[in-house]
């Protein structure tokens, strides 16, 4: 959190030398005044993020700490905000987040342009700041795919059979599209479990650590009858056996571990595609009987050719967004 701080003094700093409340030599700024917020923009947007992400991270630790206290048993109460009833797809969510890094990315890119434009020269142009351009033009293309997909598919959601799930036992949901899915021959839905961790990767002459997604356990299914019934039908059955082991949902630590509920469909134009977070967890008091390093009994066939388990090692990355 504070580390953040030196970035938005910074930030704030030049956006006030180019509003003029800071007296600097004329001959100083020697580009466009909006260029020069744009750069204080820069500074003061990821630090001002830092610090936010930092309060939060404080305010969501003391919360849990004080909810898994009062139900040791249940904790679930203190790792997310779940709905007893269901879950919704969180393209919303995720459709503001990429709006807001594509706002910084344009931001970050335009002075970039305004150097290499400026400067006359083709290279300083078609170099970084072309290269900027490129990655801002296909943010902008995926943020409308998002927007044609949610305004195609509507928001889709499941209604959990019941609340939570446990480790060993079976997993009953009912997918509910938003709106009929109609061109699809069938539908791919699978059950995974994510764990985000933190490796060392090399960045110049050191080291910085980055946060890496990997998928440790997958099972598939593949809907065999007509995906497209109506969405006002009470939903398309989905269970799933959960397998034992080291895999219980940790939202709340840093970090996280979770089980994700992805229903996919190949058809023409965009495809259908919908995630959903699903809450498992290990049944209070119950004896765990696999090791975290060990294969889940589910690895083999669960219950029919229609649903198939594969485990891989945690260092097989996800591609989910």
């Amino acid at each position: 959190m504070l580390f953040g701080l030196p970035f938005v003094a910074a930030g704030v700093a030049i956006v006030l030398m180019a509003g003029g409340v800071l007296d600097t030599p004329r001959q100083s700024i020697d580009m466009p005044r909006l260029v020069v917020c744009a750069f204080g923009l820069v500074f003061a947007g990821p630090g001002l993020w830092m610090i936010v992400h930092g309060i939060r991270g404080i305010r969501r630790r003391r919360r849990t700490a004080r909810v898994a206290a009062r139900s040791p048993d249940e904790p679930w109460t203190a790792d997310y905000a779940w709905d007893a009833s269901g879950a919704r797809d969180d393209q919303g969510r995720r459709l503001v987040t990429y709006t807001m890094m594509l706002v910084f990315l344009i931001t970050f890119a335009a002075p970039m342009n305004y150097i290499g434009w400026a400067s006359g020269s083709v290279c300083a142009l078609l170099g970084f700041a072309g290269f900027l351009d490129i990655i801002v033009v296909v943010a902008s293309a995926a943020i409308v795919k998002r927007l044609v997909h949610r305004a195609r598919h509507r928001v889709a959601r499941i209604a959990f059979r019941r609340f939570p799930f446990y480790l060993g036992e079976r997993l009953e949901v009912d997918f509910v599209p938003g709106r009929r899915i109609s061109g699809c021959e069938n539908l791919t839905i699978t059950l995974r479990f994510i764990r985000e961790e933190y490796i060392r990767v090399r960045s110049g002459n050191g080291y910085r650590d980055e946060v890496a997604v990997m998928q440790v356990f997958a099972m598939t299914q593949s809907l065999g009858h007509d995906p497209s019934a109506p969405a006002e039908a009470a939903g398309i059955p989905i269970a799933f056996h959960l397998p034992e082991g080291d895999f219980v949902t940790r939202l709340a630590e840093r970090p996280p571990a979770y089980w994700e509920l992805a229903v996919q469909g190949a058809r023409r134009g965009i495809d259908f595609d919908t995630v959903f977070l699903v809450p498992v967890y290990a049944r209070f008091g119950r004896p765990r009987r696999a090791d975290a390093g060990d294969s889940p009994p589910a690895a083999s066939l669960i219950s029919s050719g229609a649903e198939r388990a594969a485990y891989a090692p945690a260092r097989e990355p996800v591609h989910s967004l």
